[in-house]
């Protein structure tokens, strides 16, 4: 019978669910001879980008780890550069060897932090992701996203045009540039600029360690930050791209380690599952004691009327006002 359908069919409640991921992660743990460690964010929630709230769930998640050597299975759509750096300063600062466990994906900001690991582990099922930061601001149409990439060459075209066409073509480009302002374009610059400078620095200082002159961390950093290169911020980076660039990882869909391929998956499956019964959006989870959840509660109110215990709130209705841009970089 299909993993998660299996899954589904034996679960009862919460507490079957823990027990059982539980006893997975002690199985994997078996075959690996290594603490496996859990990171998971449920990616159809919208609280569950990497935040500095995560630097606590981290903490707690290594607090009693004596070992050295661990390995981290990971799941999370990214979220904020700045955070992923910390996080990895948490991780590397503890332990002697990390490898990365990615049985459904690690896109963004998590697929760099990824890449501050020795190994990753990986199957058809696998997914990483570009690393090229997002401009995320609200506009009276609602929330937007533009790759910071597509921000400059489309400000450096529209100059071109301009200079070019010279007043014919101002009324086409003038309301466009008004969008931005010289604070956001550095913005987009430095953005850039980090995510690929961490990328190149984690490899060659983890992954790379022990292959000082290669050219490979420069490359791999360079493919993942571009946006030229992937064209798509949610493009799906699989196995045979990732070994193409030759990041090193422990290939997953090798007949020698399908057992372990399949209790990753299982787990991570027992993970969606209860992501799906709850209102959780994110779980740090290992086998010394460490089971912490973060989930979000929304209470509305009705302005002049006290809430009614066991009665539905309505929603109040809002205006819909027209605002100047607040920008934000995320990756």
């Amino acid at each position: 019978m299909p993993t998660f359908q299996n899954i589904i069919n034996s679960i009862k409640g919460p507490q079957d669910c823990f027990k059982m991921r539980q006893d997975l992660i002690k199985e994997i743990e078996q075959l690996t001879r290594r603490r496996l460690l859990v990171y998971v964010a449920d990616i159809n929630k919208s609280e569950s980008a990497l935040k500095p709230e995560d630097k606590t769930g981290f903490s707690d998640l290594i607090q009693d780890i004596k070992e050295e050597e661990v390995d981290f299975l990971i799941n999370s759509p990214g979220g904020f550069a700045e955070v992923t750096e910390a996080i990895v300063g948490m991780l590397r600062d503890r332990f002697k060897s990390i490898r990365f466990a990615i049985p459904n994906m690690a896109k963004s900001a998590a697929t760099l932090l990824v890449l501050s690991g020795d190994e990753l582990l990986m199957d058809h099922r696998s997914e990483l992701g570009p690393v090229d930061p997002q401009v995320v601001y609200t506009s009276i149409d609602g929330r937007k996203w533009e790759a910071a990439e597509d921000i400059l060459d489309g400000f450096k075209e529209a100059k071109e045009v301009l200079a070019k066409e010279g007043p014919a073509a101002t009324p086409a480009y003038v309301p466009l540039l008004n969008k931005y302002t010289i604070g956001l374009l550095r913005g987009c610059r430095n953005a850039m600029q980090l995510s690929q400078e961490l990328a190149e620095r984690w490899l060659r200082t983890y992954m790379f360690a022990k292959d000082p002159g290669s050219p490979k961390p420069k490359e791999i950093a360079a493919f993942f930050a571009s946006h030229a290169n992937t064209l798509s911020h949610n493009r799906a980076i699989r196995i045979d791209k990732c070994l193409d660039l030759g990041i090193k990882l422990i290939d997953l869909r090798k007949a020698e380690n399908r057992i372990l391929a399949e209790k990753l998956w299982e787990l991570w499956c027992l993970f969606e599952l209860h992501f799906e019964r709850t209102p959780v959006h994110k779980m740090y989870e290992n086998s010394a004691g460490c089971s912490l959840q973060k989930q979000s509660i929304q209470i509305q109110i009705v302005p002049g009327h006290p809430p009614v215990p066991g009665q539905p709130q309505q929603p109040v209705p809002q205006p819909k006002l027209e605002q100047s841009p607040s920008y934000r970089m995320e990756i």
